[in-house]
């Protein structure tokens, strides 16, 4: 019986192991997804910021 037991006892370690680890690899998919976001947001903010830049530039160039 102890034997059972402490096989049990392992099995259960083992799986509660498993468990905390899948947790730690999903949080690090959410990072890098939200990485990814975060790096197209600034290339598109960025690509607006020139193209205001440049309206502005013009509209400022046509006032007397």
């Amino acid at each position: 019986m102890t034997t059972m037991i402490e096989l049990l006892v392992r099995r259960t370690r083992a799986v509660l192991s498993s468990l905390s680890r899948e947790e730690g690899q999903a949080l690090v998919e959410y990072t890098l997804v939200l990485a990814l976001v975060v790096i197209g947001a600034i290339a598109v903010l960025k690509g607006i910021g020139v193209q205001t830049s440049g309206m502005l530039s013009k509209i400022s160039s046509d006032f007397p």
